[in-house]
């Protein structure tokens, strides 16, 4: 996903400093208490994470990003579910190994 802040166009990804800013912000996991508040961090937090020369701030994000632009968070959401899905099924279903069963050896 791109969005275009400050006349600067930025592509979204999932990154680990995305993960890293919202835990320092709110000092806990993603995915542990999702609200409409922590989904709106959370693409505050990966906007950052995905360009860390940008130097915007939690309100200038809200008023100028999603205020303008009132679809943008059902966008980011839309992205954020479809990238999650993506990485599940590249993860794919853990192999399931067969344990041999060992023969006793008589001496």
């Amino acid at each position: 996903m791109k969005i275009t802040i400050n006349e600067k166009e930025v592509t979204l990804k999932q990154t680990f400093r995305t993960a890293m800013l919202y835990e320092a912000i709110t000092k806990e996991s993603f995915g542990t208490n999702i609200t409409t508040s922590n989904l709106i961090l959370y693409f505050y937090c990966t906007v950052l994470g995905s360009d860390p020369s940008l130097m915007i701030d939690f309100d200038w994000f809200i008023d100028n990003v999603l205020d303008t632009n009132p679809n943008i968070l059902n966008e980011f959401t839309n992205w954020f579910m479809n990238v999650n899905n993506l990485n599940e099924k590249l993860k794919g279903e853990p192999q399931k190994t067969e344990k041999k069963k060992r023969s006793k050896k008589t001496i």
